[in-house]
């Protein structure tokens, strides 16, 4: 049964604003093939912004959006990660990998749930010498936002890249 003052909601508008990650890669190769592993261990940050508008107050004291013509709430999902992926170089310094990247919630603002997910990863690179320059598809395997508005809470993340081997 859905509170009544839901009723006063113009809009629920969620924008995803940004995602940031740092880590460390392990790389293993094995002789005389083009097939590669790699295990990166990584720490990461996840943001959106959350509008909620009312044209029709109702002076309900239930309804914590009475009163108001919009309101904004940020949130940051601080997780951390360790992703193997298998890859094989296509033509000279192209590579195509798949893999899983396991997360858990380290913290998340105003928040003191947990949990994990299983992104799958799809990922195309290309080695440059000093650096490798690639992009990175993660499409999160649970529902880790579980409201009535959204209907899949899922982590989808297109991703650049840049590893710099040392």
């Amino acid at each position: 049964m859905e509170p009544a003052y839901l009723e006063s909601i113009v809009s629920y508008d969620i924008y995803y604003k940004n995602s940031f990650s740092i880590g460390y890669r392990f790389r293993v190769k094995q002789a005389g093939t083009s097939l590669f592993y790699n295990l990166d261990a990584n720490l990461g940050m996840k943001s959106w912004q959350m509008t909620v508008s009312s044209l029709n107050p109702s002076n309900d004291p239930s309804n914590p959006y009475d009163n108001l013509l919009s309101k904004e709430e940020s949130t940051q999902f601080y997780l951390a990660s360790l992703s193997a992926t298998a890859n094989y170089s296509i033509y000279k310094g192209l590579n195509a990998g798949v893999g899983l990247e396991p997360a858990f919630l380290i913290m998340q603002t105003g928040s003191k749930s947990k949990f994990f997910d299983m992104p799958f990863i799809v990922k195309l690179a290309y080695d440059l010498g000093p650096v490798e320059l690639g992009i990175n598809y993660k499409y999160g395997l649970f529902d880790l936002i579980k409201t009535d508005d959204i209907k899949s809470g899922k982590f989808r993340d297109l991703q650049i890249s840049l590893f710099i081997p040392f």
